[in-house]
């Protein structure tokens, strides 16, 4: 098993898909790479149900929800060695709030993440605020230290490069 170092949370294993965060997309910054992701966009409905219909008469929209799950996530070399650890705005790390949670009762809100294709550059996705609501460290023999982590966000968009509008449905 790996040991638990800043050393060894900084050599990078993932694949394709770096991680963007910061304010905004202009201003966003390279923060590491994650091996896999899920990005998912949830849109909650409401049938609007008539006496003397078996079939609703419209599906309404009622609320948005967005999350992403990042599995084998490295910070790059250079946001660790610049990490100020236990303060929680540097690394990876900040993800996984400390135990002044139960105090302040906040946890870090990231304004605007994006998943980035390593070899063209594109955005694949980007979510706004979002909060971390699962954290776990992962570690297997002959590897390095990685983070899983789970956030929700206020939406989830993809980006125009991945976007397909042939059918004339992403408006």
């Amino acid at each position: 098993m790996a040991d638990l170092t800043s050393e060894s949370n900084v050599l990078v294993t993932g694949y394709k898909c770096i991680v963007k965060a910061g304010n905004s997309a202009t201003d966003c910054k390279e923060i590491g790479m994650v091996d896999s992701f899920t990005a998912s966009k949830n849109l909650q409905t409401q049938r609007a149900q008539v006496i003397g219909t078996i079939m609703p008469v419209s599906i309404d929209p009622q609320a948005l929800s967005a999350s992403v799950s990042m599995s084998g996530f490295i910070a790059k070399k250079e946001i660790v060695k610049a990490a100020k650890y236990g303060k929680g705005d540097a690394t990876v790390n900040a993800f996984c709030p400390d135990d002044g949670i139960y105090t302040s009762e906040t946890v870090t809100k990231v304004p605007y993440v994006a998943l980035v294709n390593k070899n063209t550059k594109e955005t694949i996705c980007e979510l706004q605020y979002a909060i971390p609501t699962s954290y776990q460290i992962q570690s297997q023999g002959q590897s390095y230290i990685k983070a899983n982590i789970q956030m929700e966000a206020i939406t989830m968009n993809v980006g125009t490069a991945y976007q397909d509008t042939t059918l004339g449905l992403q408006k």
